[in-house]
């Protein structure tokens, strides 16, 4: 018989690493992003110093992750992103959020409660006050 025996119950260090090997993808992500709708702006001049700035700190960040230093990966990535945003309000580029197509459903509403009746296998266990993502 197979089995999955609880070693710990505690957010180890391999929770750590995830968390921040997750991080370290979102903030270059959202920075590469961010980066390329302020190069194709008219004004991404006025930004220059801080995208060139931002490619050398997502380069460390690549190379601390390479390194399996997650956590100095995960701020080099945030410190890359920050200077992005900073070049976008010196090119006066408007940055929009996103939940990369996502959206989220209020607890409760019409929407919510309609998806939890077409997906009940999957959100059975949600109750009145939970969220749902959806496409």
């Amino acid at each position: 018989m197979m089995s999955y025996i609880d070693l710990n119950w505690d957010f180890s260090q391999f929770d750590r690493d995830n968390m921040n090997r997750y991080m370290a993808a979102a903030f270059a992500h959202s920075a590469n992003v961010v980066a390329a709708d302020i190069l194709a702006d008219p004004d991404a001049g006025r930004a220059a110093d801080e995208l060139a700035s931002a490619d050398s700190l997502l380069g460390a960040s690549r190379v601390a992750f390479r390194g399996h230093r997650y956590l100095a990966a995960s701020f080099l990535a945030k410190g890359a992103y920050d200077l992005v945003r900073k070049g976008a309000r010196q090119a006066g580029v408007a940055v929009v959020g996103s939940y990369d197509g996502w959206q989220v459903d209020e607890p409760g509403s019409a929407a919510a409660a309609a998806a939890k009746l077409d997906d009940a296998t999957t959100v059975d266990h949600l109750g009145p006050r939970s969220h749902r993502l959806r496409r």
